[in-house]
């Protein structure tokens, strides 16, 4: 028989408790347009950030342990929000006339924590949109949703 210890000081009186984890029930998804222009989605759900590097693993000749570096950053966001029939969507997908280039998009995530004591964190980062899907019935009987599940992250996020 072994002995099962906590891994890493957590025990069942600390998981959960205050400064171990966000319960975000109050959560704002903002995106700003170039020139200025935020839209706020308030019924935003499900968005997912996920920022991470790609690996460069080098073989070493001679060895068996290769050199695993840190390639280029590649980083994803994915979000379903509530379908708008505001032009500002389209913006955020519509490429430049001239240069042909995707506008860069500031992504802010606001999570305010409900538990003791209150918190609120932030993410920001840019994107690039490559484009949106509509869900939804082709009626007018449902909620139609988008999703941004095409983009690509151009900076690495700030958390504060």
């Amino acid at each position: 028989m072994t002995d099962k210890k906590p891994v890493s000081g957590l025990t069942a009186t600390t998981v959960g408790s205050a400064n171990k984890e966000i319960v975000s029930k109050l959560c704002s998804l903002y995106i700003q347009a170039a020139g200025g222009l935020q839209y706020y989605f308030a019924a935003a759900k499900n968005w997912r950030i996920t920022p991470a590097y790609r690996d460069l693993v080098e073989y070493v000749c001679g060895t068996q342990i290769p050199r695993v570096l840190t390639g280029g950053f590649e980083g994803k966001f994915e979000a379903e929000v509530l379908y708008t029939t505001d032009d500002l969507i389209m913006a955020f997908i519509t490429p430049d006339a001239t240069t042909f280039e995707l506008p860069e998009l500031t992504v802010t995530s606001v999570e305010k924590d409900v538990n003791s004591p209150q918190v609120t964190k932030t993410w920001t980062f840019t994107i690039k949109l490559f484009g949106v899907e509509r869900q939804g019935p082709s009626d007018a009987n449902g909620v139609v949703r988008l999703k941004f599940d095409r983009d690509i992250m151009t900076s690495a996020p700030t958390y504060t």
